[in-house]
């Protein structure tokens, strides 16, 4: 399973694929953008505890996204994440 936040050009490619993924949806909450990801053994065949552990680390690099300001986060239900103003 990928694992986030990761150094180097690899944090760099975690973003861009985060950020490719906020673009693509209409509603870019984090399970929809958990979904879109590259992950080691496919979305689809993470079940239980490893889809929420990706999950979890989808949140863990959003949240690192919106303390650098690339990103901002709803205040409504459900959460959605969107790039932050230019």
């Amino acid at each position: 399973m990928r694992r986030f936040p990761r150094t180097s050009t690899g944090s760099a490619t975690s973003t861009a694929e985060i950020l490719r993924a906020i673009d693509r949806l209409a509603q870019p909450t984090a399970w929809a953008i958990a979904a879109q990801l590259t992950w080691s053994r496919g979305w689809p065949a993470l079940h239980g505890m490893m889809r929420r552990m990706a999950l979890a680390e989808t949140l863990a690099h959003l949240h690192h996204l919106r303390t650098t300001g690339d990103l901002v986060q709803s205040t409504g239900t459900p959460l959605v994440w969107r790039r932050s103003p230019a």
